[in-house]
């Protein structure tokens, strides 16, 4: 099995549908549908690399209420728990995802507990503990994210999704994170986003690897300043159940075939498929 650290956080999330469209104005919303799910990005994108056969290592701060549910709940997907750091009295990071009639969502996020003075020294000891393959850093406040970079660049594969954090992150803090990554994977909200803060070229060739996803439209591939796109296959409507965490997924599994020495399309698709099969079920934990 390849060993892949995961850093960010885990977190409870409640998943709402409401029937309007999502727009710049919209101050309220009534639900079709509520639900509890595990959650947190660094959770979900480990949650997938053990399916695929991958043996991931989570690091995540947790609140009281880690005890029992989502704590049985990673026993009984044999996922280790070794990274998982417990901050007494307080609660996990939350998120509130509401996904409107066309599949855009608004996502409110509580970040949950943190050690910051103990962040570097148990990221130290985790690694030299442990012979990492590979490293993903997982959206996470600008502060954990750059902490987790300073502390892993030596391990070989590193990727970092900046996710629902671009637009916190200054130019100094997006150049350092690209610098420690080889491999970035943003849609095309957080590449527009991070190109205003910093010169697009410069970005391009700071990484071997970038991937900027669009939806149902293709995924571009660049490489060496060269690019290439990737078709992403129609999926049926009665297959569209719910597309939180399909970023993750697709994050997961193109980290764990480019482990596998696989070439970019080939990886590209095959992430393609995983977020397909996230989408067709409730929740980011569950395919």
């Amino acid at each position: 099995m390849t060993s892949i650290l995961v850093c960010g956080s885990l977190a409870f999330d409640d998943i709402g549908f409401f029937d309007q469209r999502l727009a710049a104005d919209t101050r309220n919303v009534k639900l079709k549908r509520l639900y509890r799910a595990f959650g947190g990005c660094a959770m979900n994108i480990a949650y997938n690399l053990k399916r695929l056969g991958d043996e991931p290592i989570p690091f995540a701060y947790v609140g009281d209420d880690y005890v029992p549910e989502y704590q049985a709940h990673l026993l009984r997907l044999e996922i280790s728990q070794r990274g998982i750091r417990t901050v007494p009295d307080t609660l996990s990071s939350r998120g509130i995802v509401l996904t409107d009639i066309d599949g855009a969502q608004f996502t409110a996020f509580y970040p949950g507990p943190s050690l910051q003075d103990d962040h570097a020294r148990e990221l130290q000891k985790l690694r030299t503990e442990i012979d990492f393959e590979g490293v993903a850093i997982a959206p996470d406040v600008p502060e954990k994210m750059l902490t987790a970079a300073h502390q892993l660049e030596q391990i070989p594969v590193r990727l970092w999704c900046p996710g629902q954090y671009t637009e916190l992150l200054d130019r100094q803090q997006v150049e350092t994170l690209v610098a420690f990554a080889n491999l970035l994977i943003v849609n095309a909200h957080e590449w527009r986003t991070l190109c205003g803060q910093c010169d697009e070229l410069e970005l391009r060739s700071s990484v071997d690897t970038l991937i900027i996803t669009d939806g149902p439209n293709p995924i571009t591939l660049h490489q060496n300043l060269e690019s290439e796109q990737v078709h992403v296959p129609p999926i049926a409507d009665e297959q569209q159940v719910d597309p939180t965490g399909c970023g993750d997924a697709f994050a997961a599994a193109y980290l764990h075939y480019q482990l596998a020495q696989e070439s970019p399309a080939f990886a590209a698709r095959k992430a393609i498929e995983q977020a397909a099969a996230c989408m067709a079920e409730r929740g980011c934990q569950n395919h």
